[in-house]
């Protein structure tokens, strides 16, 4: 959509800017990606002790706000400021964190304790 009412060269700066912004966050999106496919969705045959640092997962959802804010001034010219994500976002992430270091079985076990089939 934001592509359609913006021109060539403002295209390829926002996609250079946004890019820039992944670049800088990229070791922890790929260390997320890691803890997703290793210990949410597929138990490890040989697990690895993986530290996660809250900084920097915090830090990475300042870079979504930096790039919601990038499309919304490419999008209508507008500078409204995502910072409400940061606000909103704590209690997620606090329950991403606790889910990666329990892992998926612990979350599981969980709700069956909750909620027991009959």
């Amino acid at each position: 959509m934001i592509r359609e009412g913006i021109t060539v060269t403002e295209h390829n700066e926002l996609l250079k800017e946004i890019n820039a912004i992944k670049k800088k966050h990229g070791v922890k999106i790929a260390f997320i990606l890691e803890l997703r496919n290793t210990e949410v969705s597929h138990q490890e045959i040989e697990r690895k002790r993986r530290l996660i640092v809250y900084k920097e997962v915090d830090e990475l959802f300042v870079g979504v706000q930096e790039i919601l804010n990038l499309l919304s001034k490419y999008y209508d010219r507008s500078f409204t400021i995502w910072d409400h994500l940061e606000r909103n976002v704590t209690g997620s992430l606090e329950w991403v964190i606790d889910n990666l270091e329990r892992g998926e079985k612990a979350r599981l076990d969980e709700i069956n304790k909750m909620y027991p089939i009959s």
